[in-house]
């Protein structure tokens, strides 16, 4: 039997989205065993685009809480890692194969990016009880608001609120009518479950062996990352990635800071709501999501006031000279009816980090005067009413001559 290449494309990935969760690939990393097998499959992922989408389940989860479950999607495998934190405790991140890699050095990592939905009370979890400081992660809850041009795009959820991972799943995901009605089954039959206000208990995170419609719960939503990350990355322009990625890494600093509140009233506020209408900053002005970082991690705030220097989006792991292994480098694909989706799949991976071929030929000096028009100069766009001496733009004209005041003078002139 041929084996499979571990680099599927979205194309399958997208077919299994639209199937019932039963149907989804499912592996629970419940012993060391599994979890040096877990990290050999890690350590061979390509870096860009991100492959690994995270999630975390638990009782209370946060600083006062304890964490149950990491949910891990990776992309390429088309797979979800339930990693059970409560049976293996601190061994869950300090176990490593036989290169030294561990889940927490992945986690840790500035070079390999992490795909999370509102990340605070997690990145609060792992700091409080494992010490772990995450890295180079993308809130997608940011970047769905960032990506959000204004509150016409969503009527009845301004654009100074964050949305849930329910509702960008529901709105923006591209679900037809069974498979959401199968993902809202799930999710009630889990909520049903934990949730103390559905009748049910936190506790049941903890309860071995896990219960199908937990493991269906906590393996549905972060399936849907990937698929809600290919939609908001293609709507954010450089400024708002900049500022996504700023506060992303705000979050995250906050969160380990010992004022944090994992239940804070506040927290459904867009971080730029007091900035909402502003103009945005330019070269020698401070970005007020890099200052809060800063705040926060105890830089001067003399140091905050910076540009925003470009960066790519994600580097790359420098490779060493006796790494012999071949650079591979699929080209992903998809058959959606979401056009975000398709123009994201169809930037190869090799190529990701550069300007696509589309922004490039668009660049070209040869090319701007063939895709743009021609700019009409001020003096052919403008019109000169001489009977009342006034000049404006052509497109003006027949408005002011069924305006009253010229036809007062038109009337006059007849007489």
């Amino acid at each position: 039997m041929a084996r499979s290449s571990p680099f599927l494309s979205l194309r399958l990935v997208h077919h299994k989205y639209t199937q019932a969760t039963d149907t989804m690939s499912v592996s629970i990393i419940d012993s060391p065993r599994s979890i040096v097998a877990l990290l050999d499959m890690l350590g061979h992922l390509p870096e860009t685009p991100p492959f690994l989408y995270c999630d975390l389940e638990g009782v209370h989860l946060g600083r006062h809480g304890s964490v149950s479950l990491i949910q891990v999607f990776v992309l390429p495998s088309s797979c979800t890692f339930l990693i059970d934190v409560h049976v293996l405790g601190k061994n869950a991140f300090l176990l490593s194969n036989e290169v030294g890699l561990t889940l927490k050095s992945i986690l840790e990592s500035e070079f390999i990016p992490k795909v999370f939905f509102d990340v605070r009370n997690d990145a609060d979890a792992l700091y409080a009880h494992y010490g772990i400081r995450l890295q180079c992660v993308s809130d997608l809850q940011l970047m769905e608001n960032g990506s959000r041009r204004s509150s016409k795009a969503r009527p009845l959820l301004p654009k100074r609120l964050l949305a849930s991972l329910s509702y960008c799943i529901e709105n923006d995901a591209c679900l037809d009518k069974k498979v959401k009605k199968v993902w809202q089954t799930t999710k009630q039959r889990g909520l049903s479950l934990f949730a103390p206000q559905h009748g049910g208990s936190y506790d049941v995170f903890n309860h071995r062996p896990l219960a199908k419609d937990i493991i269906d719960y906590c393996t549905q939503d972060v399936t849907y990352l990937p698929v809600l990350y290919a939609v908001y990355v293609t709507k954010l322009s450089q400024k708002w990635s900049d500022l996504v990625s700023d506060e992303s890494r705000n979050r995250v600093a906050t969160a380990q800071t010992a004022s944090y509140d994992p239940h804070g009233k506040n927290k459904g506020r867009s971080p730029w709501a007091a900035e909402a209408g502003k103009k945005p900053f330019t070269q020698g002005e401070s970005n007020p999501s890099r200052q809060k970082a800063e705040s926060a991690s105890g830089t001067p705030a003399a140091a905050m006031v910076l540009s925003p220097t470009p960066k790519p989006a994600y580097p790359t792991i420098p490779r060493s000279p006796a790494d012999t292994r071949p650079i591979v480098k699929p080209v992903l694909s998809v058959v959606s009816n979401n056009k975000a989706i398709r123009n994201f799949a169809r930037l190869s991976i090799a190529d990701y980090s550069a300007p696509s071929r589309q922004q490039s030929h668009l660049t070209s000096p040869a090319t701007v005067a063939q895709v743009l028009p021609p700019r009409l100069s001020s003096k052919s766009a403008e019109w000169t009413c001489t009977m009342c001496n006034k000049t404006m733009q052509k497109s003006q004209g027949s408005a002011h001559r069924s305006g009253k005041p010229h036809r007062k003078r038109q009337a006059a002139a007849d007489k």
